[in-house]
């Protein structure tokens, strides 16, 4: 087992949502955290100030478009120096537009690229930036991409969604495949999280929603972190995708 105590963590996309959940599920395990934010300066310092208060860890805040390269590389190089190292990254950020699924035109080429840069290629610029930093580190380094079960299913918010998830579960695949035996590489899968995205759905929707669930529930955002830290601390699994949903799919 891998132990997270005095950690350094970067968790992408942690201004809120998810993201700030995860960064305060690692904190509570003792981890130093690096967090980034696209635009929501005033909500990542709200959640830095809460984990500092509530923990006592170190938290460095970094502004990033991730969809960008040079992006990727500057905020891992920015968390290392702010931490000191580097053990673990969590690519919780990401992107998303609502449209009709099978509707081919519904979408524009900058939305395709835009979700593809997102969604997959950050994930490579980020882990090819943080690899030096695990392999100089005794115990490696554990790199853990927020997916979706869009990724498993002919489904989801748009069809470029929906096939960019699927890429980068691939993409775990081959990282695992390739990057061991020193770094570890898994992708958590959730359905409907239980966010402030979720709260402009009306409680007929809700339901809705509970009952497309084998468990008759909409998952939380505590559920999805400490599957996260479950996926750093277990030094025996790599290349897996994590499906967390309620039973919303059972693939």
């Amino acid at each position: 087992m891998y132990n997270l105590k005095d950690r350094k963590v970067l968790v992408t996309g942690a201004s809120r949502g998810l993201g700030a959940e995860i960064a305060r599920a690692f904190a509570a395990e003792g981890c130093d955290l690096a967090i980034t934010y696209l635009g929501s300066k005033d909500k990542a310092e709200a959640v830095a100030a809460e984990i500092r208060s509530s923990t006592g860890r170190q938290v460095v805040i970094l502004q990033a478009e991730l969809s960008l390269v040079p992006e990727c590389e500057r905020i891992v190089e920015e968390a290392v120096k702010g931490l000191g190292g580097l053990d673990i990254v969590v690519h919780n950020a990401g992107n998303t537009t609502v449209v009709p699924f099978g509707d081919i035109d519904a979408l524009s080429e900058t939305d395709w690229d835009y979700t593809w840069n997102m969604l997959v290629k950050s994930n490579v610029f980020l882990f090819r930036a943080a690899r030096p930093h695990f392999k100089a580190n005794p115990d490696g380094g554990v790199f853990l991409m927020q997916s979706s079960i869009a990724g498993l299913l002919q489904n989801g918010s748009s069809m470029a969604y929906s096939v960019c998830r699927a890429a980068g579960l691939h993409l775990t695949r081959c990282l695992a495949e390739t990057q061991g035996p020193d770094i570890r590489v898994n992708a958590i899968c959730p359905g409907l999280v239980d966010t402030e995205r979720t709260a402009v759905f009306t409680e007929e929707q809700r339901q809705g929603f509970k009952e497309m669930a084998k468990l008759k529930r909409i998952t939380t955002p505590e559920e999805i972190a400490m599957t996260f830290v479950f996926a750093a601390k277990n030094s025996g699994m790599t290349g897996e995708r994590i499906r967390v949903d309620s039973g919303m799919v059972v693939v």
